[in-house]
């Protein structure tokens, strides 16, 4: 049996780790190899890869994300959400991600983007 948090938690980990603008945080919860895939960032492989460019791009003064969840759907070591997120200039955008979590860490992360909103237009 083994003692790693449920995917469930490593997910909302994130989730924490980004608004709170913390690299560190979010490194912690990726695996050395993890990937990333998206339309922003293509793919990358690396832990290190990854956590820099959330610092570069999401963890800055002005870029900083205030994400909020949706129901989180849970398939083995699956983790599907909704997320609406709102950046300090106004913007809203749509995304659903999808994680991968193994041994307590993040080994995979797809991130697929919906329509960004301008003037904060949201879903509350």
């Amino acid at each position: 049996m083994s003692n790693s948090p449920p995917p469930k938690d490593v997910a909302l980990a994130y989730f924490d780790a980004v608004q709170a603008a913390s690299r560190s945080q979010l490194r912690a919860l990726l695996a050395d190899d993890a990937e990333l895939v998206s339309i922003n960032a293509g793919f990358m492989r690396g832990a290190e890869q990854i956590a820099d460019y959330y610092q570069e791009n999401f963890f800055g003064a002005g870029t900083r994300l205030r994400p909020k969840t949706g129901p989180l759907i849970v398939h083995d070591d699956v983790v599907a959400v909704e997320v609406q997120a709102r950046s300090e200039n106004g913007k809203v955008s749509w995304l659903s991600d999808f994680f991968t979590v193994r041994d307590g860490l993040i080994t995979q992360l797809n991130v697929y983007y919906g329509p960004v909103l301008e003037g904060g237009a949201s879903q509350d």
